[in-house]
């Protein structure tokens, strides 16, 4: 996304790095941008309401979601990592995660689980592009098949 739409915290630069892991933020409401490598490694780096990412994979800690599917308070311990940019969705498709239901990221009206993408666009949720994971189109889902 435009660097407009990402608010660095404590004045350290998200783009200083090649690669963040981008997570909800319960707390801010927002995603939080963590830095994986560059300066400020380990550390969250801006906040934002609406970023993209590129060359996803999608991560998961197990024994943590785990003792949070068990009944445990929440914690982080599910993100996408990928590089900042731009990005544009022709047909976009909602992926979500839900740690006491299973143990991966998955596409929302499937249920398919998902552990890459090519694009991540996170906005009010996180989306993929439709046809990346040959997840037909809304205008497709009908055709050939009795109403």
């Amino acid at each position: 996304m435009k660097p407009k739409h990402i608010r660095p915290y404590a004045g350290r630069d998200p783009f200083a790095g090649h690669r963040v892991a981008v997570y909800k933020n319960l707390h801010k409401q927002a995603w939080s941008l963590r830095a994986l490598d560059g300066p400020h490694k380990g550390r969250v780096v801006a906040h934002a309401h609406a970023v993209g990412l590129t060359r996803c994979h999608m991560h998961v800690n197990e024994r943590i979601r785990l003792r949070i599917a068990a009944g445990a308070a929440r914690e982080v311990h599910a993100w996408i990592v990928g590089t900042l940019a731009e990005v544009e969705l022709a047909q976009p498709q909602r992926i979500s995660y839900r740690p006491r239901q299973r143990g991966a990221f998955t596409i929302a009206a499937t249920g398919q689980p998902i552990w890459t993408a090519d694009a991540v666009l996170f906005t009010d949720a996180a989306y993929i592009e439709t046809a990346e994971h040959g997840i037909p189109s809304p205008s497709h889902q009908s055709a050939g098949r009795p109403a």
